[in-house]
């Protein structure tokens, strides 16, 4: 498995597994609760933000999608980060959350990271939170009425 910055062919399969988790199903609807993934992501291909986890056969089994000045235009910003859920607890999310820090600490050089991550998802908190992310805050109805987020950020 290996991480690369992905090209357009990879818009699909990103959408597809993005489609299949509850991320997808949730934040990537427009009003009518319709699913528009492929064309949120498309921003982030032509900004070349999208990297995806391949193998040796090219097939994609997830991605994270990195804005390197997201935060504060200064720090960088786990904007998504997506594993095909048939896949998971295969290390696929710690292979690409170890990309992005690599990416932010060492190729970057910032001293910081951050990210939100819904507060009712224990799973992905607790994630983030073994890997050395803290609380910063939380952020009401930041997407949803009635769900917080939770803003994180690591120090290098």
């Amino acid at each position: 498995m290996k991480i690369v910055n992905a090209d357009i062919q990879y818009l699909n399969a990103c959408a597809d597994i993005l489609a299949k988790t509850e991320l997808g199903q949730k934040y990537f609807l427009n009003p009518d609760g319709e699913y528009i993934g492929e064309y949120l992501l498309k921003e982030g291909f032509d900004k070349k933000q999208i990297y995806i986890a391949i193998d040796e056969n090219n097939k994609c089994y997830g991605f994270s999608w990195i804005e390197i000045n997201g935060i504060f235009h200064w720090f960088p910003f786990l904007h998504v980060i997506v594993t095909d859920p048939d896949f998971a607890k295969q290390g696929i999310g710690s292979k690409l959350m170890d990309h992005f820090e690599n990416l932010c600490f060492e190729i970057d050089k910032s001293d910081k990271t951050f990210l939100i991550v819904a507060s009712y998802n224990e799973n992905a908190v607790r994630f983030y939170e073994n890997r050395g992310y803290l609380r910063s805050g939380i952020i009401p109805d930041l997407y949803f009425k009635g769900i917080d987020e939770i803003l994180m950020y690591k120090n290098k």
